[in-house]
Parts: structure tokens; sequence; C-alpha cells
């Protein structure tokens, strides 16, 4: 698939914003506890830049009723399982405005938890599922849904 973007200059550019005037961002364990996340790391299509890059989706759709056709696809290798590679439509700023609406829903008053994006994705969506990679494992898919 030819991608409508530059993936890595996508991620450099989110990680860019990040460091310099960014949310502190964060990760919540299951017992709650949160951890500092470095910008990169956000940035990175190995890293939480999928993440990102779903809620974007998700805001996108929300407003004009079509997404970007991510090309999100497993990989074990990657920090959570999943690789972006592209998208079919979109530009990477139009891409990068919804990755920072998304944030901005997200953020609280302790910065930004990245679990707080499927949140968002949620409420976006009536139905998330169409933007979550076909092999995401049956849990995630759930918890998007908000079961």
């Amino acid at each position: 698939m030819e991608s409508t973007f530059n993936v890595e200059r996508l991620g450099a550019l989110l990680a860019s914003l990040l460091a310099q005037s960014g949310p502190a961002l964060l990760l919540r364990d299951p017992s709650g506890c949160t951890a500092p996340v470095r910008p990169e790391t956000a940035g990175a299509p190995d890293g939480l830049l999928p993440v990102f890059a779903v809620a974007a989706d998700a805001v996108w759709r929300e407003a004009t009723g079509n997404g970007f056709g991510l090309d999100v696809r497993p990989d074990p290798e990657t920090l959570l399982g999943f690789r972006i590679h592209g998208a079919r439509a979109g530009s990477a700023s139009a891409i990068l405005l919804c990755i920072l609406e998304a944030m901005h829903r997200a953020t609280g008053p302790s910065g930004l938890v990245l679990n707080d994006l499927v949140r968002v994705t949620r409420d976006a969506l009536p139905d998330p599922a169409p933007i979550l990679p076909s092999a995401a494992p049956p849990a995630v898919r759930a918890r998007a849904r908000g079961g």
C-alpha cells in the first residue's frame, strides 16, 4: 500500500512537538500507577505512534465520516505488538492536527495519560472496531468498545 505520508517523519514531528511544548506523557499500569513516557517513544512507529494514529483516525471519522485508511499491522517486535506503516488517505498535517485534538481531549491536570486515548477513540465513535487492527486481541477490541 502506498502511504500518503512518511511515517517516520510524522513520528519525529510528534516527538518534537511533545518534547518542546507537550504535556507530561504518562502510562498507567493495571494497578493504577503511572510512569513517564519519553516523547521519542510516543512518536515511534514501533512504539506508541499507532495509538496516537488510531485516536486521530477516530477524531477524523467523527468530523468527516471517513477514516485515514490506517495501515497498522501486527508486529511482535514492537512495544505494543503493532506497527504503523502509513495511511491511504490524509496528509501528515491532517493526521497531526487530529492527533493534537485527541491529545487535547485526553489531557488532564497531571498530563496526558496515554491510556485515555482509548477513551477518546471510544467517545468519538459508537463502534471503534473498524479502525482497530483486525488482529488485535479480543480483549483489546472489547476494551475499545467499552466492555
